[in-house]
């Protein structure tokens, strides 16, 4: 094994670092960041991420004590995977990773397959029509 890692690492066959999606909490190697600034207007390309139906905002922080606050307050609302964003306390913003699936579908103004605000719509739903 230790010979299989001298090779990979003697070649540059080694696995490229990942990060954590914050519109889908997936771990990927090709990320987007986008830079959100305290105080200003989130970038277009997420609104999609915001629960916009009052009955479900309604329903998320009673039933399940969802928690759509972050240290950067223009991003309250939104729902996003803490693990994706990183704070910069000196410039007063927030970097949020995006892997190309998420980045791809919010820039043609769709909600992503695999987001967390996808998911928790159709948990929502399940739970409260099927049923």
């Amino acid at each position: 094994m230790q010979c299989l890692r001298n090779y990979r690492n003697a070649t540059g066959y080694s696995q490229p670092p990942t990060c954590v999606c914050s519109g889908c909490a997936r771990a990927k190697a090709a990320i987007n960041k986008i830079t959100v600034h305290a105080k200003s207007q989130i970038p277009s390309l997420l609104q999609k991420l915001y629960v916009t139906d009052s009955f479900l905002s309604q329903w998320l922080s009673k039933n399940n004590n969802f928690d759509f606050q972050y240290e950067l307050e223009s991003l309250d609302g939104l729902i996003l995977c803490k693990n994706g964003l990183k704070y910069q306390k000196l410039t007063n913003t927030a970097l949020l990773n995006l892997c190309n699936d998420c980045y791809s579908s919010l820039s043609q103004d769709k909600m992503p397959q695999f987001a967390l605000a996808n998911k928790i719509i159709e948990v929502f739903f399940h739970k409260n029509l099927v049923t």
